[in-house]
């Protein structure tokens, strides 16, 4: 199990160079002007530890895959029925079209000028079925986290001086609103969302589904790693790791979507003060981001209502992060 006392204490942020960034803005009239765009690119210099902040060159989306047996099982039982608009073998489908440089987070990726990795082998196999048995075994548990923290490391290493977590997988709304809702002891009909843009009865699905599995997690909400291993999924604890490492490396992390807002919640959860190296891009339709980025005090810089995952409100707002960072130092 994951044990956050046996690590060295987590960074933080600069809060001189914070200041220093709001200081300098509030000084003139045009600095005022600025609004929101002024603590963004405060907190973008405190994560670097330097006023003006530094423009961002080496940005970096780091897209990971991976297969739910919730969504497998709801699709081939008549208990249920389906979980979501996209079978499940859009997961494997969607991952390959990126690797090829095509759909959403490669065309907003190209746009913004940001290379992207894909990890696709959480995708296989298959998290256990959250409604009736644990997503992972402990075993399992670790190797996915310690897989993120490695890739963190590893795009640190290669210069990367912003992290852009995307997730892609069938199902990722309703693990993340298990989660969130567990954690946050919030009702099943209260954290649903309208995942990849379910009807009436995918609704009703998805509030079945989350009712059975947050059941049986019930007695771990104040156990945010036993929550992950037994809600979660491989991909989701690949995302928790790599938001810890990110953390860790002072490294800035730009996050969107209820998926992986979820996993920071759990690393935030795990490493206190992780959410502190997070800037929340763009809000979606989601209950559970909602809620979770409420309670970790993060407000979305854009209200997108992006379903599409992939990280793809992430890397629409870095153009308007990096003009900021342009505009505060002129």
């Amino acid at each position: 199990m994951v044990d956050p006392s046996a690590a060295a204490p987590l960074p933080a942020p600069d809060s001189d160079a914070f200041a220093a960034v709001v200081a300098g803005a509030s000084a003139t009239p045009r600095g005022v002007s600025f609004g929101r765009l002024v603590p963004t690119v405060a907190w973008l210099a405190s994560c670097q530890g330097q006023a003006p902040a530094r423009p961002i060159t080496a940005a970096r989306a780091v897209i990971v895959a991976g297969e739910h047996g919730l969504a497998h099982a709801l699709e081939s039982t008549a208990e249920y029925g389906p979980l979501s608009a996209f079978a499940v073998a859009a997961t494997a489908e969607q991952a390959n079209e990126l690797n090829m440089g095509a759909g959403p987070a490669a065309t907003a990726a190209r746009a913004a000028g940001v290379s992207v990795r894909v990890v696709a082998d959480a995708a296989a196999p298959p998290s256990g079925d959250i409604t009736r048995e644990d997503a992972l075994s402990e075993e399992a548990a670790q190797e996915a986290f310690e897989r993120g923290l490695a890739i963190a490391d590893e795009e640190v290493d290669g210069g990367c001086d912003l992290l852009i977590p995307g997730d892609i997988g069938v199902g990722n709304s309703t693990v993340a609103a298990a989660i969130v809702g567990t954690i946050l002891s919030k009702e099943p009909v209260a954290i649903v969302g309208p995942g990849s843009g379910a009807d009436d009865e995918m609704w009703k699905t998805k509030v079945s589904a989350l009712r059975d599995a947050m059941f049986r997690v019930r007695n771990f909400a104040d156990d945010p790693w036993n929550v992950a291993r037994l809600a979660g999924s491989a991909d989701f604890l690949t995302l928790v790791g790599l938001c810890v490492r990110a953390a860790q490396r002072r490294t800035p992390l730009l996050i969107d979507g209820a998926f992986v807002t979820a996993a920071l919640l759990i690393a935030d959860r795990l490493y206190p003060g992780v959410h502190r190296w997070a800037l929340a891009a763009s809000m979606g339709p989601e209950h559970s981001q909602r809620f979770a980025l409420a309670d970790m005090d993060l407000e979305p810089l854009l209200d997108l209502q992006l379903r599409t995952g992939q990280a793809t409100g992430a890397l629409l707002a870095l153009p308007l992060l990096r003009t900021g960072i342009e505009l505060l130092a002129d």
